[in-house]
């Protein structure tokens, strides 16, 4: 009884814990510390699902930081889903032609051109 009881406290420590560092990473995010955040989403994301807000939040972090070869797989990922902000095709299309993929990155170019002119691609 008493190893149970250990093990319940140690999972709702953990969980305790885990929650805190996505607190911290949020708080960070928002007071512009975009390296400190996405470290703490990294290390959180090796052993746990990120919800999706603050795996986009994490995917923006490393693009503003630009860490763009750890930003494209995660945008690639975010692109794929329904709910994300025609942003994401940019970042996507930055990213990639930061990295040498130049196709992909026109191709993104264009689709973010066709549901924001924000950032004017056209000229790009």
């Amino acid at each position: 009884m008493k190893y149970i009881t250990f093990l319940l406290l140690v999972a709702i420590s953990t969980n305790s814990s885990l929650a805190q560092s996505l607190t911290k990473a949020n708080q960070w995010f928002e007071n512009y510390e975009y390296a400190k955040a996405a470290e703490i989403y990294s290390d959180y994301a090796k052993n746990n699902e990120l919800p999706m807000e603050d795996y986009k939040r994490w995917a923006y972090a490393y693009f503003v930081i630009g860490d763009y070869e750890k930003c494209l797989p995660l945008v690639d990922s975010i692109i794929k889903t329904k709910d994300f902000s025609p942003t994401f095709y940019y970042i996507h299309a930055e990213t990639s032609f930061a990295v040498g993929l130049y196709d992909q990155a026109n191709k993104s170019y264009n689709k973010y051109d066709e549901l924001d002119e924000e950032y004017m691609v056209a000229k790009k």
